[in-house]
């Protein structure tokens, strides 16, 4: 279990916490604003060009 944890924690994705996102809309698209927290561990930038897509009816993938 150590190593397991030591290697998620290296990879930056032990402790992530769930967070609550609101939607909105502006003209004919759905927002969705990522807490700066999240963006910071993923090391997202504005501008910066990002897939996504559906599996399902419940969820949201994005692909950096």
């Amino acid at each position: 279990m150590e190593i397991v944890e030591k290697k998620l924690k290296e990879a930056g994705i032990w402790g992530i916490k769930r967070k609550e996102a609101t939607l909105w809309k502006s003209g004919g698209s759905v927002l969705l604003r990522i807490p700066k927290d999240i963006a910071d561990n993923l090391n997202l930038k504005a501008d910066e060009k990002v897939t996504i897509y559906t599996e399902g009816k419940k969820k949201l993938i994005i692909d950096l």
